[in-house]
């Protein structure tokens, strides 16, 4: 038996203006099958979030380089 979705997370590359994110609401609502669209305000805990996430991806890089450095 195959699984069912019942919704997807879409992440944007960068934040948009209100302005510019009603056609882009508008565009995803207009998508069959399309409940609802609710936006993420942008926030402090969000982008803390991501900063952690970017220190951890960073760190883990720096490590793996430093690995392959050190090979003989």
């Amino acid at each position: 038996m195959s699984d069912h979705h019942a919704g997807y997370i879409v992440t944007l590359d960068s934040n948009l203006g209100e302005d510019y994110s009603r056609d882009v609401i508008n565009a995803i609502e207009m998508i069959k099958g399309v409940v609802s669209v609710t936006p993420i305000t942008a926030n402090y805990e969000l982008r803390l979030a991501e900063e952690r996430v970017n220190d951890q991806w960073r760190s883990k890089l720096a490590d793996f380089v430093q690995k392959m450095t050190k090979r003989p």
